[in-house]
C-alpha cells in the first residue's frame, strides 16, 4: 500500500511540475516576465485552498504544518511581487531554517 501511495504522490507531483512549466511557458509569451508572477500566483492560491480545506475539515496539526512548510514559498512570492530581491532571498533562508527542523519534529511525531 505505501509503495503504491509513493508512486501516485511521484506521478502527481511530476505532472504539477509539467503542468506548471508548460503554463509559465504560454503566460510568459502573452505577459513577458509577469507570466512567472501569474503562476506563482495560482500555485499560492492553491496552497491557500488546501489550507483552508485542512481547517474545515478539522485537521488543525496538518494545516499547522502546511502553513509553516508554505511560509517560505509565500514570502518569496510577495518578493517575487513586489520585485524585491530581499524579500526573496529571505523567503530561501527561512526555508533553510525551517525544513531541517520540521524534518526533525515529523520524526519525532511519527515515532510517538
Amino acid at each position: 500500500m505505501k509503495n503504491a501511495i509513493k508512486s501516485n504522490m511521484f506521478w502527481i507531483c511530476m505532472s504539477g511540475i509539467i503542468v506548471g512549466r508548460i503554463a509559465s511557458r504560454i503566460l510568459t509569451n502573452y505577459f513577458g516576465l509577469k507570466g512567472h508572477d501569474i503562476v506563482a500566483n495560482v500555485a499560492l492560491g492553491i496552497v491557500f485552498c488546501s489550507i483552508i480545506w485542512l481547517l474545515i475539515t478539522r485537521q488543525y496539526l496538518w494545516a499547522l504544518v502546511c502553513v509553516l512548510m508554505s511560509a517560505p514559498i509565500i514570502i518569496a512570492g510577495i518578493g517575487m511581487d513586489l520585485d524585491n530581491t530581499y524579500i526573496i532571498i529571505i523567503g530561501i533562508l527561512s526555508g533553510v531554517v525551517i525544513y531541517p527542523i520540521l524534518m526533525k519534529i515529523f520524526l519525532r511525531l511519527k515515532k510517538g
